[in-house]
């Protein structure tokens, strides 16, 4: 073991993988859950709003892993930012295009 694998390894406890958790289950977490709050008018809002709220609790759960010292609960997190954060992304691009080409014509 290195002396700098406590700063640098991707193996937890460490540093750079605080750093990570910190910012996707926590930042994009909050980030997100905030943002779902602009969308809901319409049909397609509502089915954004949900991925996206959806999105954030499951990566606020992800944080249990870490008082938990289970990085497997951590899964859970990255299911919310990997996996179902992009279709909501994917959504959001969609209706912005949408609203984009109703505003020129």
């Amino acid at each position: 073991m290195s002396r700098y694998e406590p700063f640098f390894s991707f193996k937890w406890p460490s540093v750079v993988y605080a750093l990570d958790i910190l910012a996707w289950d926590w930042f994009y977490a909050l980030s997100v859950l905030f943002a779902a709050f602009l969308f809901g008018r319409d049909k397609i809002g509502k089915v954004i709003r949900i991925l996206l709220i959806t999105s954030a609790v499951l990566s606020l759960v992800g944080l249990l892993g870490v008082p938990l010292e289970n990085m497997n609960i951590r899964n859970i997190g990255i299911i919310g930012y990997a996996v179902i954060g992009p279709f909501a992304f994917l959504l959001i691009g969609k209706t912005f295009m949408k609203y984009k080409k109703e505003k020129i014509t």
